[in-house]
């Protein structure tokens, strides 16, 4: 990749960082301590999805001469695509914090989930995409945060449809008490199930970025 090069940075969270810190986490902790971490790694859960859902949107991007960059410094998935413009610096051998900073400022734009990172192209006032993305997300998010979100959907098994938002939002204020993010024992009891954002999805929201620009 050349310093003229356009390119945008992408990454989504999977369980590698919270299973790596695990041990350190509970390290001293109370039970009551360890209950209240045990449930945030829980709800944490759902936030996940798959990096291999950008193929169809890396290879667009392609098409309009921009380079794909993958962040991260601790992923457990691996990307199964490749193009000539993909750029996997995640499971490189010069991933350093320095340099993540450095691409967070030199990128065009950022996309990705809820995870920590999409709040660093803020620093240098960059747009992002939002995809996967939780309800509760935008309590943490201002107004000019991003310029385009998709969030994931909630199916009711028992009602065979997916939730409206505001039927979401109900269950889980009814809960004993309120969830950042829905738990496993939130999504068995009410019978759902998450559907996160399809590879045409996400690139659909990447010709919409373009065709804005």
């Amino acid at each position: 990749m050349n310093p003229e090069d356009k390119f945008f940075c992408f990454f989504a969270r999977d369980n590698f960082y919270t299973s790596s810190s695990f041990e350190n986490k509970l390290l001293g902790k109370n039970s009551e301590e360890k209950k209240e971490w045990l449930d945030k790694a829980d709800q944490s859960q759902v936030r996940n999805f798959d990096i291999n859902s950008y193929v169809e949107a890396c290879n667009y991007m392609k098409t309009n001469n921009f380079k794909s960059v993958r962040i991260g410094s601790k992923v457990q998935d691996k990307i199964n695509f490749n193009n000539s413009f993909l750029v996997n610096y995640s499971e490189s051998n010069i991933v350093s914090d320095k340099l993540d900073i450095y691409l967070g400022q030199k990128a065009e734009f950022f996309c990705g989930g809820d995870s920590g990172i999409i709040f660093l192209p803020t620093l240098f006032r960059k747009k992002a995409i939002l995809i996967n993305a939780q309800l509760f997300t935008m309590n943490d998010l201002d107004d000019g945060f991003s310029d385009l979100i998709i969030f994931k959907k909630f199916y009711s098994n028992k009602k065979g449809k997916f939730l409206k938002y505001s039927e979401l939002l109900n269950l889980i204020y009814s809960n004993d008490y309120i969830l950042k993010n829905p738990n496993k024992k939130f999504l068995l009891s009410n019978d759902l199930t998450v559907v996160d954002n399809t590879k045409e999805e996400i690139k659909d929201l990447f010709i919409e970025y373009i065709e804005r620009k």
